[in-house]
């Protein structure tokens, strides 16, 4: 699992993750701090389009392992490249540096996906 580009524009942070092992990933938890006064509310989370995470969460950061979606819906087959994406309520702060972060998948492990 890697991560291979970030994105700031707007209102939303991207992540775009590929699967470099030789079984498929399950998306099973995530742990992000933002900075709060720039972004604002955390609003959503999308992993290839499919809402995983809809609550909005204030106070800049979001440690779960309660996602939405399917099992199927959360996974990334081998070779395969996913978008997790990150939308806030106000435009979010483009320096890299204020981000850090995790990604959990099954079986594979941890991945940080912001820092």
């Amino acid at each position: 699992m890697v991560v291979t580009s970030k994105t700031f524009s707007r209102k939303n942070v991207k992540v775009d993750i590929k699967n470099n092992t030789g079984v498929n990933q399950v998306l099973t938890g995530l742990s992000n701090p933002w900075p709060q006064a720039t972004n604002g509310n955390l609003n959503n989370i999308q992993l290839d389009g499919t809402t995983i995470y809809n609550t909005s969460t204030g106070g800049g950061s979001l440690t779960t392992s309660s996602l939405l979606g399917t099992t199927a819906q959360r996974i990334i087959c081998p070779g395969q490249t996913d978008t997790l994406q990150f939308s806030f309520h106000n435009n979010v702060s483009t320096n890299a540096s204020n981000y850090t972060g995790s990604a959990t998948f099954n079986p594979f492990g941890p991945i940080t996906t912001l820092r």
